[in-house]
């Protein structure tokens, strides 16, 4: 069994690979994120498809339209299975997107919609002191509709 500073250090380096993710997609920094999955990890999109392995991550996110920003807000990360080689770890998602190609004004880029409410589901592993995704699941709970 873990001591609680041990739990709390475990939490913290999974909670650090979560918002690591959030922002090399938001930077387009596609290869950095890809590099956060195990030889072996697995991202499970949204639409139910499976991407296996780094080349296969980081080909499907290079194939993302240049003018596409994204920001995550990453909430409410749960913990759960803390080990000294792992965790699981539910996140909170509020995703939000523009178009580079918008003129940003005083108050930013005009967000696109639909803004949407989502879900991270990852298993953290630590390989020789490294923490990886062995597996991300991402599914959308909520959105708000384009207006008509």
């Amino acid at each position: 069994m873990l001591s609680p500073e041990a739990v709390l250090a475990v939490e913290a380096a999974c909670r650090r690979l979560i918002h690591d993710a959030a922002a090399y997609v938001d930077g387009n920094d596609y290869a950095a994120f890809s590099g956060l999955f195990t030889a072996d990890g697995v991202l499970v999109r949204p639409d139910g498809s499976l991407l296996n392995g780094p080349q296969a991550i980081l080909a499907a996110y290079k194939g993302r339209p240049a003018h596409r920003m994204s920001l995550h807000v990453i909430s409410n990360t749960r913990f759960s299975d803390v080990s000294e080689n792992g965790c699981r770890a539910i996140s909170l998602v509020t995703l939000w997107a523009s178009d580079s190609r918008f003129e940003s004004g005083s108050l930013g880029r005009a967000v696109e919609q639909p803004l949407v409410l989502g879900e991270f589901d990852d298993s953290c592993v630590c390989n020789g002191g490294i923490w990886q995704f062995a597996r991300r699941s991402a599914r959308f709970l909520m959105h708000a509709p384009k207006p008509a």
